[in-house]
C-alpha cells in the first residue's frame, strides 16, 4: 500500500488520520540533528521528538522574532523557555499566536499583598474544552509561601465567583 509521506510524518508526530491542521513547518535541532517537523492541529503543536503534543492551554506566552519561534511553557514546575529555530515557518507563528490567545478566556493581574502581583488567567483546554485556572506570581516572589499562597487562594475564588468560572 503506498503511504503518502506526509502521512508517515503525522504519524511519526502522533497525530490522528483525518486531524485537522492549521499550519505546518520545519525546524532546525539545536544538536545539529535532522530537522524537526512541526504542525499545529486544534489540540496542540506536535513536534518531532516530544512525548505528546503541546496543548495550546500550556503555553503561557509565544513570541516570534524571526527565526526563532519562543515559547513559554508552564506546568507543574513553573514556566520553561522553550525555542524552535524554523527554517520554514509559514503559518507556524500566526497559528501559535492564534491559537494561544484563543485558549485564554480571561487574565487579570491583581495584587495579592502589598506591591505585590500575580497574574490570574482562566484558560481552555484544547483538549476537552473545561476551563482551568494558573496563577502566575511575579519574578521573585515565592510560590511556596504560605502568606502569598493564601492571599492568592483568596483572590482566585473572588475572581471565580465574580466571573462566574
Amino acid at each position: 500500500m503506498f503511504m503518502n509521506p506526509r502521512d508517515e510524518v503525522l504519524r511519526e508526530l502522533g497525530v490522528a488520520r483525518g486531524t485537522k491542521i492549521i499550519a505546518a513547518g520545519t525546524a532546525l535541532d539545536t544538536n545539529d540533528g535532522p530537522r524537526l517537523q512541526v504542525v499545529a492541529t486544534l489540540v496542540g503543536l506536535h513536534v518531532t521528538g516530544w512525548d505528546q503534543p503541546l496543548r495550546w492551554d500550556h503555553i503561557e506566552s509565544a513570541s516570534w522574532d524571526e527565526p526563532i519561534l519562543d515559547l513559554v511553557i508552564t506546568g507543574a514546575e513553573g514556566s520553561r523557555l522553550q525555542q524552535l529555530r524554523l527554517d520554514r515557518a509559514g503559518e507556524l507563528p500566526a497559528a501559535v499566536r492564534d491559537r494561544v490567545t484563543a485558549s485564554v478566556v480571561t487574565s487579570e493581574r491583581v495584587e495579592v499583598a502589598e506591591g505585590r502581583f500575580a497574574t490570574f488567567a482562566a484558560r481552555r483546554r484544547s483538549d476537552d474544552g473545561e476551563i482551568h485556572w494558573t496563577v502566575v506570581f511575579d519574578s521573585g516572589l515565592d510560590p511556596d509561601d504560605p502568606n502569598l499562597r493564601a492571599a492568592a487562594d483568596a483572590t482566585l475564588n473572588e475572581l471565580r465567583q465574580s466571573l462566574g468560572i
